[in-house]
């Protein structure tokens, strides 16, 4: 009975250990964010919402601005502006919790006493965007925004089922790769791979078919 028990017991802990191991390899092949083009315009404090730093796989050191529109911007890492912006941020962040959560519920408590001083800010920040979009970035959002690129890749075939869509890395990135959008987060595969190719090719397929539908819906 004795032996029973520690057999089923080490069964189980081997099933444990290979699940935590698989989701290990699979997080580990995701991709990450770089940066080819870079905007040389500082922004409003306004409008800014998070900065982070590349990938350190990266070829060029950057740092990505996130703005409350959810855009993504680039910056090289010698633009003093970002320089500036990433260390305010950064020593908020590594600030006393208990501090900034006072000066939340204070900011909250003016705001609610106060409510046409927030439609004023409100209306002031839509200008800004506007503004910003208009002069800041004549060639569009899209022409500094970081790229996909992959730098560990997943060994193993995805199964189907899992498959939410797939797309092409950035062209610039220094290895080629697909990146497959699947529940458990996005993962890199090699681009030499051959069912690799074919998912990506039948997704493509499927998706230039939808297309017309629709034009033909709307």
């Amino acid at each position: 009975m004795k032996t029973l028990c520690f057999t089923l017991g080490l069964l189980l802990l081997t099933v444990c250990y290979c699940d935590a191991v698989g989701d290990a390899s699979f997080l580990s092949a995701a991709p990450g964010d770089c940066c080819f083009n870079f905007s040389g315009h500082k922004l409003p404090q306004g409008l800014i919402f998070t900065i982070t730093k590349t990938h350190s796989s990266c070829m060029h050191k950057s740092f990505i601005l996130n703005t409350v529109q959810g855009r993504k911007i680039c910056y090289r890492q010698s633009f003093q502006w970002a320089v500036d912006t990433y260390n305010k941020l950064s020593n908020i962040e590594r600030g006393n919790e208990k501090s900034l959560q006072t000066a939340k519920t204070q900011d909250h408590q003016v705001h609610s006493q106060d409510t046409m001083r927030t439609l004023c800010f409100t209306g002031g920040l839509l200008l800004l965007i506007t503004l910003y979009s208009c002069t800041a970035m004549p060639h569009g959002p899209n022409a500094v925004s970081p790229g996909s690129c992959c730098f560990r890749f997943f060994a193993q075939k995805i199964p189907l089922s899992e498959i939410i869509s797939i797309t092409e890395t950035h062209s610039r990135c220094s290895e080629k790769g697909f990146v497959f959008n699947t529940p458990r987060g996005k993962i890199c595969v090699r681009h030499s791979l051959d069912w690799a190719k074919k998912v990506f090719n039948e997704h493509k397929e499927k998706k230039n078919q939808q297309l017309p539908q629709l034009y033909l819906q709307q």
